[in-house]
C-alpha cells in the first residue's frame, strides 16, 4: 500500500515536461513560389515540438504529377533542410513539408498532397 501511495504522489508531482507529448510538430516555413530551372532548390523550415521531431521530409513532384519523391530533412542551424536537385528542377514543381514527433503524432504540414505550394521556374539565363 505505501508504494501504491508514493507512485500517486510521484505521478502528481510528475513536471509538464515529462507529460506525455499529445500534439503534432509545428512547421514555421516560408514558402518558395519562384526558382531556376537547372538550379537546386534548398527548402527550409523551423520544425518545434514538446518532444523531438520524427522524420521531416519534403515531398516534391513535377507539377500535375501523382507521385512525390520522398526527400529527407536534415538538421541545421536553425531548423530543417532539404534540397530539391537540379536534375527535379526542368519545369514547374509542388511541395510540401511533413513531419512527425517521437510518439507519433501528425502529420504536421506545410501544404498537402492536394494543395501543394506550386514553384514557378524560370531560365536565369534569360530572367534576372
Amino acid at each position: 500500500m505505501k508504494n501504491a501511495i508514493l507512485i500517486a504522489a510521484l505521478v502528481g508531482c510528475a513536471s509538464p515536461a515529462f507529460a506525455k507529448d499529445s500534439e503534432a510538430p509545428r512547421i514555421l516555413h516560408v514558402k518558395v513560389e519562384r526558382a531556376p530551372q537547372g538550379e537546386p532548390l534548398e527548402i527550409r523550415a523551423r520544425i518545434t515540438d514538446d518532444s523531438e521531431v520524427f522524420a521531416p521530409s519534403v515531398y516534391a513532384r513535377p507539377e500535375g504529377a501523382s507521385e512525390s519523391d520522398n526527400i529527407e530533412m536534415k538538421k541545421v542551424t536553425d531548423g530543417y533542410a532539404a534540397t530539391i536537385t537540379a536534375e527535379q528542377m526542368t519545369g514547374p514543381i509542388e511541395y510540401f513539408i511533413e513531419a512527425f514527433d517521437e510518439h507519433g503524432n501528425g502529420p504536421a504540414r506545410s501544404g498537402s498532397p492536394e494543395s501543394p505550394t506550386k514553384v514557378s521556374v524560370f531560365d536565369p539565363k534569360t530572367e534576372p
